[in-house]
């Protein structure tokens, strides 16, 4: 689950995660950006976007939505995002 607090910092897997999104986005000069999700199947959190504020503010928004699910197929997430 990505709401386990086993990284060195205190912090969840999710909002470790999300932090090394965010120092990426921050890196970001003119490429574009989109996010997904992967919970069972993937969702596109943010479409294809030069607007780097608009994807950070909804990544800082992402929680957890785990309801018990096995987990997602890497083929299936690589197929979705492809």
């Amino acid at each position: 689950s990505m709401d386990v607090k086993d990284m060195r910092t205190g912090q969840s897997r999710l909002d470790f995660g999300k932090d090394i999104i965010d120092e990426m986005i921050r890196g970001l000069n003119g490429e574009t950006i989109s996010l997904y999700t992967f919970t069972g199947e993937g969702n596109k959190a943010v479409p294809s976007t030069l607007d780097y504020v608009y994807g950070r503010i909804l990544l800082k928004h992402l929680t957890s939505n785990d309801e018990g699910r096995g987990g997602t197929s890497l083929k299936g997430a690589i197929q979705k995002v492809m």
